[in-house]
């Protein structure tokens, strides 16, 4: 769906839109149920490394929840290296992820095998972010 080029160009690549549906009056928290749409995505190749995902208010706007939904989700996967935060309040795609369909397996069964990203830690610290465990 988007482009990897131009996504570090002046004022940024256009964030790609996702359907994401949310199933309220579940057992599986609202963040939850975007984070695993949002790795879902990006797992079989609809979103890519370096894509922009939704800023935060925009996206809580068109499903409906509070900002602070949709920023527990994002935060969840950027603890998990699928996404990363960049300077101008910009989140996309990470752009170290494995390729392909190897991308599930390297990131989701074995979270060791994802690169270390000395980077995110450090980002995530800036922004307040201490290290909470995954949301469940």
């Amino acid at each position: 769906m988007g482009s990897t080029s131009g996504a570090d160009a002046p004022g940024g690549a256009v964030p790609v839109s996702l359907p994401i549906g949310l199933r309220r009056g579940t057992e599986v928290s609202l963040p939850v149920q975007i984070a695993t749409a949002i790795r879902e995505a990006i797992d079989r190749g609809a979103l890519q490394p370096l894509d922009a995902v939704q800023p935060t208010r925009e996206l809580a706007r068109q499903l409906g929840v509070s900002r602070g939904v949709v920023v527990a989700a994002y935060e969840q996967l950027i603890a998990e290296g699928y996404l990363e935060a960049r300077q101008g309040g910009r989140t996309v795609v990470h752009g170290d992820l494995p390729e392909g369909a190897d991308r599930a397996s390297a990131t989701r069964d074995d979270p060791r095998a994802r690169p270390s990203r000395a980077s995110d830690a450090a980002g995530a610290a800036g922004a307040g972010s201490a290290s909470a465990g995954p949301l469940a």
